[in-house]
């Protein structure tokens, strides 16, 4: 949703629609991620390892690196529609965090969920790196909740 302020227009993030789009990517997302290291090759496991790295680098990660981190986890997924499906959702949900989410959850170290990530697919562990999505997922959806519900939002409203 963009938001007129002046000339410019500014996206807010809308607490239905982030629940939406959470919830549809807690379905997809794990399935994509199953299905792409179970048929991982070894340029899947390279592409995995050079995204990592290039988000590890980074103390604070631009945008574009985290999401390319993401693309990589889910690109040896056999079916082009249900990753289709994750990219679009996934690239809605990265400017849902970019606005609405500018500082990282209290307590929550997205680097070690994102190494945890990593580590599963390139070790083959399909089943534990869908759970670790979904933990990671979720724990976003939650902050993005707490954000868009709380006391600060509705002193700003």
């Amino acid at each position: 949703m963009l938001q007129s302020h002046g000339s410019a227009r500014v996206a807010e993030v809308d607490l239905h629609e982030a629940n939406e789009i959470y919830e549809l990517r807690l379905i997809l997302e794990p399935t994509a991620l199953e299905r792409a290291v179970a048929a991982g090759d070894a340029g899947y496991r390279e592409r995995v390892t050079a995204a990592w790295n290039a988000l590890d680098a980074e103390r604070i990660a631009p945008a574009s690196v985290h999401a390319a981190f993401h693309r990589e986890l889910l690109s040896a997924c056999d079916s082009a529609w249900l990753l289709r499906l994750a990219t679009m959702l996934s690239d809605r949900a990265g400017l849902m965090v970019t606005v609405g989410l500018p500082d990282r959850p209290a307590g929550y170290n997205t680097a070690a969920a994102h190494r945890t990530l990593a580590d599963l697919a390139l070790a083959g562990d399909a089943t534990g790196a869908a759970q670790e999505l979904r933990r990671h997922l979720s724990t976003t959806r939650a902050a993005l909740h707490m954000v868009l519900t709380g006391p600060a939002r509705s002193e700003a409203d």
